[in-house]
């Protein structure tokens, strides 16, 4: 950076303040390399010899001394970007990163009333505060010169974040951070410690009741001083020059220094634990009783990184780490109080969310404490005052909700994802988080902008070309509806969910991974695998989110086992009508879950319960449907981005809607678009939907001023009537209604006649040519038989009573009756074939037996 230097004002460069610095930052001395003094003028230099010199050393720097200078150092800038762009802006004048380009110096000149010099990661300085900056050259911004006329600016930004008015409270509060008093504070502060009586003799010179040398009290001082000051030398060599230990000798020259900078070295070496401003001890007191120190009983207070206990002997340390309280979390779902803490050790921090209670029990406690760094050795007593200190921290009281999506906060709409909430005015709110305990989806949907005119011309074309138009004008059409479904569904309409099967390579996870994903910007970690779901993971994830799909890839029934292939059919029809399930905790506490998710289940079998058909939208993937349509795909899988923001232009559209007129808009909708052939009622609630989801896709163009068919080459009827169409296929199987579990059951009968499990006159018969007769008492112990051993995944009634019931009650049912089986006369039931026919009951493989036998 040496190269830089010139961007630094002219006029700092007139002035001899100037001095050098080396790897631990203390100031030397740029005439003789020995280090300077921030009180010695005659140790500074001009700034050509600082440059010159410090080729032998890290860098310049420049003494605030007696001048009309400030700086302003602001450390951290990747988590206070915000604070740095508020200086920056509102003083206009020179800045520069610091060595570690993570802080930045800006100087300013004027005078100012200061008496505290840092909070946190701000930090100003004067001419009040002996002490030196270091200089890179490294501008940042428009401004070189040096701004004299923002004193009132900066005295603002001065009570805004670093003379903080404090919240008046009834507490003894342990001394302030070091570096943000001046030396004559930080003596005040010792004076208030259990260390005061000793520090007074050390201070007044008094050494020889405590050492045998003054050079052991010496360094006994400096010690004191390294943890007061947080390791800050220069106020440590303040200090010690105005005490009575101070001599000649102080500045004595040593082979590596003065005698006094080898003193201070050694302490700042050999101090492990500094004092900082939040680890403060605050005990409630009564206001009618005397404010004293409470040393002698299990009071704790936090020295550095670690508690200590207080005894009479002095603090006894009891933790590797302290706690800073960020947030109380009062958690919807079991009505539990959090506490979302950094525990901070010497070498680590880690950010820890868990009960409030857990601070009642030292087991429950010591538990938390997984990583090396955390120890405690404290007792139950020590713990609830820990919690008094952080009773006295500040931190943000947040309602905990259990899943991301929509919610009514103070009567108004909010969408909240795990790091941001909006309300419907597009504003940004606070005191509300998803509980990590809880979360498992992740979406970034909030971080996204909206798309605009000309990134919607470039995705358009390809929007509805990666595929057969059948697959994606359902698709396309679907993925509103999630998010429309914690709206609808309080009026009564409930949401489908998405089935995709095929072949193995007809890209159903790319797909899956290059569009829907992008859409709500969730990513892969969102996906889960059917293998390894359990009762609770699938609890868990389905309440987990009300408008973002769950993702359950990989569903091959054939392959899962039985109880698997059950608890994800029971999960479907729970999240289809959004039931709550109940899960008992070790506490003998019951806890509610709502299963509010809408589902995509990606495999390549297809779903064969009619209870589960008819509550989906399926899509039959297949490898020839993809062929010349690559580039679409290709266009799509390389810009997520552009379909992140088309999902958040359709978002911002719902959080405001009005949903009386959408659920207008959507009736419309289906009066005028809906199938002939489609009668089932779930069914045709499902094509509503999708209707409404597609005619949200096109008001994104129509607000934008853009032709949706012009720039898509698909014409909306032919959308339209695609999604009927797949509908009518892949969920009716082309009939007007879908089959019921007693038809499904007529058409395993016909199966099991094909592969010669049952057979022709004896389990079934013809009858009149058009009356086939089951034996249903030779016939139904072999459904279940060939069930388990074919594994069947279709619904069946296992008991033949109520199957038998129930087909009494079937249109294709004639009558029970005495039947001939080969001669002998057998009690059975009797269906019409032509009825059979005429609503697509398969029975081909019987109607084939018989014709052999004939």
């Amino acid at each position: 950076m040496r190269n830089i230097y010139d961007n630094i004002p002219g006029e700092l460069k007139k002035i001899n303040n100037w001095v050098c610095w080396d790897s631990k930052k203390v100031p030397i001395n740029p005439k003789n390399g020995q280090y300077a003094k921030s009180n010695d003028p005659s140790t500074w230099a001009d700034y050509k010899t600082a440059v010159e010199t410090s080729k032998r050393f890290k860098g310049i720097g420049f003494m605030l001394g007696n001048t009309d200078y400030v700086a302003i150092d602001i450390d951290d800038l990747e988590n206070n970007k915000e604070v740095a762009r508020e200086f920056v802006d509102n003083l206009k004048s020179y800045t520069e990163y610091s060595p570690s380009k993570n802080g930045i110096h800006i100087w300013i000149k004027g005078k100012v009333d200061i008496n505290k010099y840092r909070k946190d990661k701000v930090e100003m300085y004067d001419h009040t505060s002996p002490r030196y900056l270091t200089f890179t050259g490294n501008k940042i911004g428009e401004h070189t010169e040096i701004n004299t006329n923002v004193t009132d600016d900066l005295m603002k930004l001065y009570k805004k974040y670093i003379d903080i008015e404090p919240k008046k409270t009834n507490v003894i509060q342990m001394p302030s951070k070091s570096l943000e008093l001046s030396e004559r504070e930080i003596i005040d502060a010792i004076q208030k410690s259990n260390q005061a009586s000793k520090f007074d003799s050390l201070y007044s010179g008094s050494w020889e009741t405590y050492y045998s040398s003054q050079s052991e009290a010496d360094l006994a001082l400096s010690n004191m001083l390294a943890f007061w000051t947080a390791k800050d030398y220069q106020k440590m060599d303040t200090i010690f020059r105005n005490s009575g230990l101070m001599r000649e000798k102080w500045d004595e020259k040593r082979k590596d220094g003065t005698y006094g900078s080898i003193i201070l070295s050694k302490a700042i070496n050999d101090t492990r634990d500094v004092y900082t401003p939040k680890d403060t001890y605050c005990i409630s007191v009564d206001q009618s009783q005397p404010i004293t120190p409470q040393f002698g009983s299990n009071s704790v207070q936090a020295i550095g990184r670690a508690y200590h206990k207080q005894t009479s002997e002095g603090p006894s340390m009891i933790s590797t780490f302290i706690i800073e309280l960020k947030e109380i979390i009062k958690d919807d779902l079991d009505g539990e109080f959090y506490y979302r803490a950094n525990f901070i050790s010497q070498d680590y921090k880690e950010e820890l969310i868990f009960k409030a209670k857990e601070m009642n029990n030292k087991n429950d406690f010591m538990s938390l404490l997984q990583h090396p760094s955390f120890s405690f050795s404290g007792s139950l007593n020590d713990l609830q005052e820990i919690k008094k200190i952080l009773s006295n921290q500040p931190y943000e009281t947040v309602r905990g909700v259990s899943f991301i999506g929509f919610h009514e906060i103070d009567k108004k709409r909010v969408f909240i994802t795990q790091d941001k909430a909006i309300n419907s005015d597009f504003k940004e709110i606070t005191g509300i988080t998803v509980n990590e305990s809880e979360q498992v989806v992740n979406s970034d949907i909030l971080k996204q902008e909206e798309i605009t005119k000309k990134e919607l011309e470039l995705l358009a074309k390809h929007l509805f070309k990666f595929n057969d138009l059948d697959i994606t004008a359902s698709l396309i059409s679907i993925l509103p509806v999630f998010m429309l479904k914690p709206l609808l569904f309080p009026k009564g309409i409930k949401t489908p969910h998405l089935v995709i099967y095929g072949e193995a390579g007809a890209g159903k996870s790319q797909t899956i991974e290059s569009i829907l994903l992008p859409f709500y910007s969730l990513d892969k970690e969102n996906i889960l695998s059917c293998s390894n779901v359990t009762q609770f993971s699938l609890l868990k994830s389905l309440s987990n989110t009300n408008a973002l799909p769950v993702i359950l890839d990989e569903y091959k029934p054939s392959f899962l086992a039985e109880h698997q292939v059950r608890l994800i059919s029971d999960n479907l029809r729970n999240t289809y009508d959004c039931h709550n399930a109940t899960r008992g905790t070790k506490n003998q506490k019951v806890v509610s879950y709502p299963m509010v998710s809408p589902v995509v289940l990606i495999g390549e079998e297809g779903q064969e319960e009619t209870a589960i058909k008819e509550r989906s939208v399926i899509l039959n993937f297949n490898k020839r449907s993809r062929i010349g349509k690559e580039e679409h795909f290709k266009f799509l899988k390389g810009h997520p981005g552009l379909l992140k923001k088309l999902g958040r232009s359709i978002l911002s559209k719902i959080i405001k809607a009005d949903v009386d007129k959408l659920i207008e808009r959507r009736t419309d909708l289906l009066d005028g678009y809906l199938s002939k052939d489609i009668t089932e009622d779930r069914v045709q609630e499902n094509i509503g939907n999708m209707l409404l989801g597609f005619d949200l896709v096109i008001d994104v163009f129509r607000d934008l001023g853009l032709n949706f068919e012009k720039l898509t080459d698909t014409k909306i009827l032919d959308v339209i009537s695609s999604i009927n169409k797949n509908l009518f296929r892949e969920v009716l199987d082309e009939n007007k209604t879908t089959k019921s579990v007693i038809d499904n059951t007529v058409e395993l009968f016909s199966s099991m006649a094909d592969i010669g499990l049952i057979h022709y006159n004896y389990e079934f018969t013809i009858v009149n040519d058009n009356e086939l007769a089951f034996h249903m008492p030779s016939l139904y112990p072999k459904l279940t038989k060939f069930i388990r051993e074919y594994n069947i995944s279709t619904e069946v009634l296992t008991s033949q009573n109520q199957f038998t019931r129930q087909l009494r009650s079937a249109e294709y049912f004639k009558e029970y009756k005495a039947v001939k089986f080969d001669g002998k006369s057998k009690r059975s039931f009797v269906l019409d074939t032509e009825a059979l026919k005429k609503i697509n009951i398969d029975i081909e493989g019987i109607k084939n037996k018989v014709t052999e036998r004939v």
